[in-house]
């Protein structure tokens, strides 16, 4: 489990903590350095964790231009992990995001359909690793929470 930016760290440690009680082992972590100083985004590739020889799943919260993932993916490779899935709640695609997200360093991209993926062009590079999952069946459960709370 990996966070592309330092302020993702939380997000990403909580969805490794449900995924090591669902799996019942061990999920490693790690973290991708980002900083932005003037609204210019910079990064030494430098990752925290070791992620050598691994699967690495990449969280985020969103997806806009797929810079973030990509250079996150590419530090990731570099640091030795065998493959990087991508894993946004929202993937808003904007901008040069399809053929951002066909590079290499990335074997999949999955989000929800909270927002439709228009604008993501069917010839991008991003579509072949696109998978967009449906978000209704969380709305459902946290409805069905929410008035089971109320009834009491």
């Amino acid at each position: 489990m990996a966070s592309p930016d330092p302020g993702g760290v939380k997000r990403a440690q909580l969805w490794r903590e449900s995924l090591e009680h669902a799996l019942q082992r061990h999920v490693g972590f790690a973290m991708v350095d980002k900083r932005r100083s003037a609204g210019v985004v910079s990064s030494d590739n430098l990752v925290a964790g070791d992620v050598n020889g691994h699967t690495v799943l990449l969280l985020d919260d969103l997806v806009a231009s797929g810079e973030t993932m990509r250079r996150a993916a590419v530090a990731l490779r570099l640091a030795g992990a065998r493959e990087v899935l991508a894993f946004a709640a929202h993937g808003l695609f904007t901008g040069a995001a399809g053929e951002v997200l066909g590079d290499d360093s990335l074997a999949s991209i999955v989000v929800t359909d909270s927002v439709p993926a228009f604008r993501l062009p069917a010839t991008a590079g991003a579509r072949s690793k696109l998978l967009v999952v449906s978000a209704a069946p969380l709305f459902a459960r946290a409805i069905s929470a929410a008035h089971a709370a109320w009834q009491r």
